[in-house]
């Protein structure tokens, strides 16, 4: 029989702390090759989380690095603006999940825009939009906690970019500014077409 996760409540709650602390003390998987001398371990992605217990063991595994725990209304919070989210995004997008894909995204910006790819910039972007829609349904607390990781990104974010000029910045009507930006470095082929408003244009990076 499935219990339903609203009866179950505090119970839910106390499984996935229980299940947390056997899975902290599981050795982590190694790889051996062919000649018998083990790799390094790879950490696995998590697949998509569904269930709002599953949600909760993932909060308290993460809650439990910080040192501060999350109440009932946090975790209602995130698991809302997950829910609400899920048609205008990705199907089981979560807070930790989008943060992570900003963070990657900023980072391959840092390292240098591949202009293959210069048509599709803005929708690399999504994961922002969603934090910006997430934020404002998450309580105090969960702010509190991942409003400095996210400054740390964002900050990132407008040193690896310039502001776009003219007509084309019609990010800040809604206050996304982060599309009101174009990168500083880009690799690929010089012939590709880049977008007017990525002016002055940004260095190329491989030399070609």
């Amino acid at each position: 029989m499935v219990r339903n996760d609203r009866q179950s409540g505090g119970l839910a709650m106390a499984a996935a702390l229980t299940c947390y602390k056997k899975l902290a003390k599981l050795p982590s998987a190694a790889a051996t090759s062919g000649d018998g001398k083990k790799e390094p371990a790879v950490q696995r992605v998590d697949p998509v989380i569904k269930t709002p217990s599953t949600y909760r063991l993932r909060c308290a595994a993460w809650m439990n690095r910080q040192r501060t725990p999350l109440t009932e209304e946090d975790y209602a919070s995130v698991l809302t603006a997950m829910h609400t989210l899920t048609g205008r995004y990705r199907s089981g997008l979560t807070l930790n999940e989008t943060l992570a894909r900003w963070r990657l995204v900023v980072t391959g910006i840092e390292e240098g825009f591949d202009t293959q790819w210069v048509w599709e910039y803005h929708h690399e972007l999504a994961c922002r939009d969603w934090l910006c829609e997430a934020w404002p349904l998450l309580t105090d607390r969960v702010r509190a906690l991942r409003q400095p990781f996210l400054n740390e990104m964002d900050d990132r974010f407008a040193a690896a970019t310039a502001p776009i000029q003219g007509k084309e910045a019609e990010g800040r009507r809604n206050g996304r500014w982060w599309h009101d930006r174009y990168p500083r470095r880009v690799f690929g082929q010089h012939d590709d077409e880049l977008p007017p408003s990525w002016s002055p244009a940004p260095e190329y990076i491989d030399g070609n």
